[in-house]
């Protein structure tokens, strides 16, 4: 196989991995479990928005790029985000609906 295949599926591995992982641990029973990889994701994003040097440009220019650079690295953090909260809320849904059951027995 080729460099480039290779490349291809060592970063496709590295966005599937979390989203796979993020689907398990936001099922457990203790909230925090799945809060652990979007607040890492979180954190690695503002290493990036602390890492820009601003040598020669504009305030505004600076500000554009710190404004982009957090905005495109956060990417990970709300799609992991938005498995978190659809992963929560599907399991309150059945944890009512078995609190209902019982009630009718």
């Amino acid at each position: 196989m080729s460099i480039a295949s290779n490349l291809t599926f060592m970063l496709l591995f590295l966005w599937v991995a979390p989203l796979i992982l993020e689907g398990f641990l936001a099922r457990t029973r203790s909230k925090i479990p799945g809060l652990i990889l979007p607040g890492l994701s979180f954190i690695v994003s503002l290493i990036g928005v602390l890492n820009i040097a601003a040598v020669g440009q504009s305030i505004m220019q600076n500000i554009f790029v710190l404004m982009m650079t957090f905005l495109m690295g956060n990417i990970m953090t709300v799609i992991l985000l938005v498995i978190y909260f659809l992963c929560r809320r599907r399991m309150y849904r059945q944890h009512q609906l078995d609190k209902m059951n019982i009630q009718d027995l």
